[in-house]
Order: C-alpha cells, then sequence, then structure tokens
C-alpha cells in the first residue's frame, strides 16, 4: 500500500509538472509563431521596396539615355553653330563688315530721318549721303551675312529649349535617383531587422525544442509510473480476489461440513441443539 501510495503522489506530481511544461512550452511556440509572422511581414515589406528601388532605378536608366540623345543632339547643334560663325567670320573679312548687318537698316533709317529733319550744310548733307550709300552697299553685301546669321539664331534658340528640357529631364533623373537611393537604404534597413528577429526566432525555436524533450521526457517517465501503478493495482486486486475466494471457499467447507454434522447426528437420532436447527435451516 505504501507504494501504490508513492507511485500515485509521483503520478500527480508528474501531472503537474507537465501541465506546467506544457504552458511554458506553448508559450515559447507562440512567441515563435509571432516573430514568424512578423519576419514574413518585413519581407513582404523588403520585396515592395525592391520593386519599387528597381522601378525607379529603371527609370532614371532610361532618362539618362534619354539626355544623353539631348546632350548628342546639342552637341551636334552647337557643332552646327560653330561652322555658320565660321562662314559668319569668313563673309564678314571678305567685304569688311563692321557694323552688325542687324543694325545697318536702323542705321540708314536714322541718317535719313536727320536729313530730312535737320537743318544742314549741303557739305554735311552731301557727307552724310555718302554715309548712307556706303551702308546700302554693305546692306546688300550683308545680306549673305544675314542669312547665316538668321540660321545661327534659329540653331541657338533650338539649343536654348534642348538645355531646358535636358534640366526638366535631369531633375526627374535627380528626384528618381534620390527616392530609389531612400527605397534601397529602407531596404537595406528592413533586412537588418528581418536578420535580429531571425535570430530571436532561432533562440526562441531552440528553446521551444528544448522545453518539448523535457515535455515528451516526462510524458514518457509519466507513461511508465501511469503503467507501473495499473500492474500494482491489478496485482493488488488479483490478491484481494484470490483472499476473498479463499475465505468464501472456507466459509463454504465450513458450513458444507457443518451441514454434514447436522445430518449425521440426524441420522443418529442425537441431539439436535437450537443452534444447530438454525444454522442448518439457513444453509437450506
Amino acid at each position: 500500500m505504501y507504494e501504490i501510495n508513492g507511485l500515485r503522489s509521483e503520478v500527480k506530481k508528474l501531472r503537474n509538472e507537465l501541465n506546467s511544461l506544457n504552458s511554458f512550452k506553448e508559450h515559447l511556440f507562440q512567441e515563435k509563431d509571432r516573430l514568424t509572422r512578423e519576419i514574413l511581414s518585413l519581407i513582404s515589406e523588403v520585396k515592395k521596396l525592391k520593386q519599387r528601388r528597381d522601378s525607379l532605378t529603371k527609370q532614371v536608366k532610361e532618362e539618362k539615355e534619354n539626355r544623353k540623345k539631348i546632350d548628342d543632339e546639342i552637341a551636334v547643334k552647337i557643332k552646327e553653330v560653330k561652322e555658320l560663325n565660321k562662314e559668319k567670320k569668313k563673309i564678314i573679312d571678305k567685304y569688311n563688315i563692321k557694323v552688325d548687318p542687324s543694325r545697318i537698316n536702323d542705321e540708314i533709317e536714322r541718317l535719313e530721318l536727320k536729313i530730312q529733319t535737320e537743318p544742314m550744310s549741303f557739305d554735311k548733307e552731301k557727307k552724310i549721303m555718302e554715309t548712307i550709300n556706303k551702308l546700302k552697299k554693305q546692306k546688300k553685301q550683308a545680306e549673305e551675312v544675314s542669312n547665316v546669321w538668321g540660321k545661327t539664331n534659329i540653331i541657338s534658340r533650338e539649343i536654348d529649349e534642348l538645355k531646358k528640357k535636358r534640366e526638366v529631364l535631369h531633375e526627374k533623373i535627380q528626384n528618381w535617383a534620390s527616392e530609389s537611393q531612400k527605397s534601397h537604404e529602407q531596404m537595406i534597413e528592413v533586412s537588418k531587422n528581418i536578420d535580429s528577429l531571425k535570430e530571436k526566432e532561432k533562440e526562441k525555436m531552440e528553446k521551444f525544442l528544448r522545453e518539448k524533450e523535457k515535455f515528451v521526457s516526462a510524458n514518457n517517465l509519466l507513461k511508465e509510473k501511469l503503467q507501473k501503478l495499473a500492474e500494482l493495482q491489478g496485482t493488488i486486486e488479483k490478491e484481494r480476489k484470490k483472499r476473498y475466494e479463499e475465505k468464501e471457499q472456507k466459509e463454504k467447507e465450513f458450513i458444507e461440513s457443518k451441514e454434514k454434522e447436522i445430518e449425521e447426528k440426524m441420522k443418529m437420532k442425537k441431539k439436535i441443539t437450537t443452534e444447530d436447527l438454525l444454522f442448518f435451516q439457513k444453509g437450506k
């Protein structure tokens, strides 16, 4: 009985220990599961940041190619302007043009107006007329320069427009490159957080597995104790049944012996006591 009481006490203690181990084990698993969900969420965030970074990087690359095309176009037009300037210089040197062709008309008109509106001597008027004739001659010679000048101005305006377009494009590239870099830095930062959380997740998993091992060990020990307790209870029950059967057998044998003794007395016509009669009737 002492042994069975000891086993029952051990079983109770093991069950309490199992409940405690199971609660702690499940707590660790829930912590590990929470970390796993957080990691998956951050991985999803990294993927989005990477997609954004790659998209912006692609846009930057495409716009840099467009900017290069503009740069190439500007370079071609600058070369054209330089060639036109050379041509213009040749014409100016050839005709010895000292006045800006665009201002010759203005000068002619100014001098003609002066003759008409200002009183002057004949010699002065003659001198001004000579200047006007000279300017008209230069005007005719300068028409060739004017054509070159016009082409130069058109190309210069085109260059200005291309430069404006390039500046807008350059600003876009700078903004997109900056946003791409920000996304990249955020991605690196989140990746570091993921690595840190993975370490914590690993620690929780290792603790969980250790506690699970303790739980399994304690559970196996409990099974052994329960089996031993069941075997011991079975042995005790068999002993109890055996003693009961032996007692029943002894009582049966006693009754049969007593009945036989009373029957013998009756046959021999010996005195039968009241106790004998009562016992005999009870047995029947």
